[in-house]
């Protein structure tokens, strides 16, 4: 079939080598004709074309108005795989194809080596790349055979930053048990040099090893070193994929409490306090250190950290911290404590006891930490209705409101 860029080729070329200057306006009037009749030509051809008895406009209605169950039926899935295979289709309309092929899983795993196919063209260009590992993305380990055809796409830089960079999404998605997706992030977080480019490469490859977990563990040097990074988006990517792999990170331990102690930027400080709480007992250690800390935020950060731990001396850390300096550390350390189990009543005393303080973190942290779980609150009802007589207007206005929530919950679970 002739396609429109064929048929300004051939006379373009023509006028290029055989006819004069002159004449070049004439050439130019017959392009954009010719250009125009090939069009309506192919659009009539395309719109008559049927896949599974079904024109594409009426795939086009039927995948947006269908369940992905509707779509999973194999007739509807050999349609969809010869929509995408007709490269005469507008580009869009694959794609939609394609992403509907992904989302549809299992059923529809035949199309994944057509999308193989389809990604090993070389002619194929770049808007096709993307949304075949997309597509492949959207399938995850259903399309596990393809994991070294997408490491390959990763480390390959000869091509397109963007494909890389889908690439790396597509293989955490695809190939999460396979040894040549994390050598694979690992070359790439391993490239130090280059511009701001390869610097973004590298911050995205280590957000995909958070897609591996704890199958990242081998890539924990790489990830230790992109913490230290001087951008402060490449050190939370970091931190935040070490506490993905969990205890495993337990090498790690020392560069998160540095972050949390002296990083200037605070959500990568939660970040690695968040990442200590995920590596579990063996941070222990170094939370008792934090949580007596001069340092008020770090304290509260280690207080952050210690909630993501089993109960047993993870809560005997808490009940300490109950004793705090600080009433909005002691605030927090209840708020976990009451997360953890709420028969904890010294940990009450305390947030009740915050809703009293002029400051306005404390109030709102103790009131929205009773607002949780209203279960709680009965035996504590005449403490609350003194609240409630407070001259401080907002003391008074949580109070009355603890208590209406209380009732309602006490009408609600009233046994019939």
């Amino acid at each position: 079939m002739l396609h429109d860029s064929d048929a300004v080729n051939i006379v373009c070329k023509t006028s290029r080598n055989d006819i004069t200057k002159k004449h070049a306006w004439f050439v130019c009037v017959v392009c954009f004709f010719v250009s125009v009749c090939c069009s309506r030509v192919f659009a009539t051809d395309l719109a008559e074309t049927r896949y599974g008895g079904k024109t594409l406009g009426e795939w086009k209605v039927l995948v947006k108005e269908s369940s992905f169950d509707e779509l999973s039926d194999p007739d509807a899935v050999s349609a969809l795989i010869e929509i995408i295979n007709d490269r005469d289709v507008p580009d869009l309309s694959r794609r939609q194809m394609a992403l509907t092929l992904g989302r549809i899983g299992q059923p529809a795993a035949q199309a994944i080596p057509d999308l193989a196919r389809i990604l090993k063209n070389e002619s194929v260009d770049l808007a096709t790349v993307l949304w075949v590992l997309k597509s492949l993305a959207l399938f995850g380990p259903i399309a596990e055979d393809l994991t070294t055809q997408v490491a390959n796409l990763v480390t390959d830089v000869d091509i397109s930053l963007l494909i890389r960079m889908q690439a790396i999404e597509t293989l955490g998605k695809i190939g999460k048990n396979r040894k040549e997706s994390i050598v694979a992030f690992i070359e790439v977080l391993r490239r130090t040099q280059g511009d701001s480019a390869q610097k973004e490469l590298r911050m995205v490859a280590a957000d995909g090893l958070w897609l591996l977990g704890e199958a990242a563990a081998p890539a924990l040097p790489e990830l230790i070193r992109a913490a230290q990074d001087p951008w402060p988006l490449a050190r939370l990517t970091a931190v935040t994929s070490i506490g993905q792999i969990g205890p495993l990170a337990e090498i790690a331990v020392p560069t998160l409490v540095d972050i949390v102690l002296f990083d200037e930027e605070g959500e990568v400080r939660e970040a690695a306090a968040d990442a200590l709480g995920s590596v579990g007992s063996a941070s222990l250690p170094a939370l008792k250190q934090l949580l007596t800390d001069q340092n008020l935020e770090v304290r509260r950060l280690a207080i952050r950290a210690v909630k993501q731990l089993p109960p047993g001396e993870a809560d005997q850390l808490l009940l300490l911290r109950l004793q705090d300096q600080a009433l909005i550390a002691q605030i927090e350390a209840a708020r976990m404590l009451l997360l953890r189990d709420n028969s904890q009543v010294f940990g009450i005393e305390v947030l009740l006891l915050g809703l009293e303080s002029e400051e306005r973190e404390a109030r709102i942290t103790s009131y929205r930490a009773l607002q949780q779980h209203p279960k709680v609150l009965q035996p504590h009802r005449e403490k609350l209705e003194s609240l409630a007589q407070s001259e401080h207007v907002q003391t008074r206005k949580a109070a009355e409101q603890l208590l209406k929530i209380q009732s309602e919950y006490k009408e609600h679970n009233k046994q019939p």
